[in-house]
C-alpha cells in the first residue's frame, strides 16, 4: 500500500522536491545578496575636549567636523547626529599649541570612512583672572548750567576672567553712559567693555564678575565738592609691653562730591581690629560711605601701622 502511494504521482513530487530545493537555494542567494549591501552618509558633528586640565581654555577648535560612515541601509537611516561623540584629548596637556589627532566615537554597526579635518592645531591657554578699575565715559550733552559732577560707580572696579593672551591686550574697562541731556538725578545699569591696545572693543572670550555696573551721575549744578581727610577707625588689643608708634595712612584724604548738604570735618574708614598684634603691618582697609556724599576718588586706603615695644 505504501509503495504504490510512492509511485502514484512519482514524476510530480519528484518536480515538486526540485522546485523546493530551488526556491531555498534562491531565498539564501538573495538573502547573501542583501546583506552584503551598504548605505554612505555624511553627518557634522560636534567637536569636544576631554580632560582640559583646570583653569586653561582650548581654542582653534572648529565648531563641528564631517563624518563618512557606512553600514546597513536600516541602521544609517535612522542614525543622528547626537550618535556619534567627536573630541580632542587633553590628557596631561600643559599651556601651549600641539598638532592633535580628532577622534570620533561611532554607534554599533556603522563605520567610520573619513572625517575632516582630521587632525587640528590647538592652542592652549591658561585663564588669567585681574582687577580692572572702571571707567566712565560720557555721551551727550547736560543741560545748560550743568556739568559732570558727582560721578559713583558700583562696584569701581570689576574682575576679568579671559586667556592669558586677551588679558594682557586689555588696556582699559570702560561704560558708556547717555546723558540724553538731563539735568537730574540719573542711574542706570550698564555692561562693561574691554578695551584693546589697539582701541578696540573684545568681544569673545571675556567673563566679567560682576557682569554689569551700576551708574548714578548727578549734574554739578547740585553739587559741592570737598578734599577730606581720612581717619583710620582702629581699636586695638597689644600685647603686654607693645604700642602703636605711628600710623600712616594712603591717600590721607579724599575728594568727596556732597549734594545739598553740610560737609563733615573728615571721613573714616571701616573698623579695623588690632588685637595681640606684635608687629608692624598693613591693611588695606574701604572708606564707609556716607548718605549724600559720593566718593570721586579712590574708596579704599592703604594703612601701615607701626607697632614697637615698650622700654
Amino acid at each position: 500500500m505504501t509503495l504504490e502511494f510512492l509511485k502514484r504521482n512519482l514524476n510530480l513530487k519528484i518536480l515538486s522536491i526540485c522546485l523546493a530545493i530551488f526556491l531555498w537555494i534562491y531565498v539564501k542567494q538573495t538573502q547573501n545578496i542583501l546583506s552584503g549591501v551598504t548605505s554612505h552618509a555624511i553627518f557634522w558633528i560636534n567637536l569636544e575636549t576631554i580632560n582640559k586640565p583646570p583653569e586653561t581654555i582650548a581654542s582653534n577648535l572648529p565648531e563641528k567636523i564631517s563624518v563618512t560612515v557606512k553600514g546597513a541601509p536600516k541602521i544609517i537611516e535612522n542614525l543622528k547626529n547626537s550618535d556619534f561623540k567627536a573630541y580632542i584629548d587633553l590628557l596631561n596637556k600643559l599651556p601651549g599649541t600641539y598638532p592633535l589627532k580628532i577622534n570620533v566615537a561611532p554607534p554599533p554597526g556603522v563605520e567610520i570612512i573619513d572625517k575632516y579635518p582630521n587632525q587640528i592645531l590647538i592652542k592652549l591657554e591658561r585663564i588669567i583672572k585681574k582687577k580692572f578699575a572702571v571707567l566712565l565715559k560720557l555721551q551727550g550733552k547736560l543741560k545748560q548750567g550743568f556739568g559732570q559732577g558727582d560721578i559713583q560707580i558700583m562696584p569701581a572696579d570689576i574682575w576679568i576672567s579671559a586667556p592669558e593672551t586677551l588679558i594682557n591686550g586689555i588696556k582699559e574697562v570702560q561704560v558708556i553712559l547717555q546723558t540724553n541731556q538731563i539735568g537730574t538725578n540719573l542711574a542706570q545699569k550698564i555692561e562693561p567693555a574691554a578695551i584693546s591696545n589697539n582701541n578696540q572693543i573684545i568681544f569673545d572670550k571675556l567673563n566679567f564678575n560682576p557682569k554689569y555696573v551700576q551708574v548714578r551721575l548727578l549734574p554739578r549744578g547740585r553739587t559741592n565738592i570737598y578734599h577730606l581727610p581720612i581717619h583710620p577707625n582702629i581699636s586695638a588689643d597689644l600685647k603686654s609691653g607693645f604700642i602703636i608708634k605711628s600710623i600712616n595712612i594712603n591717600p590721607s584724604a579724599a575728594t568727596v562730591s556732597i549734594f545739598r548738604g553740610k560737609s563733615p570735618e573728615f571721613l573714616t574708614t571701616e573698623p579695623i581690629k588690632v588685637n595681640s598684634a606684635h608687629k608692624n603691618f598693613i591693611i588695606k582697609a574701604n572708606i564707609l560711605p556716607q548718605s549724600g556724599i559720593s566718593i570721586l576718588s579712590e574708596k579704599a586706603v592703604k594703612i601701615n601701622i607701626l607697632i614697637e615695644k615698650k622700654y
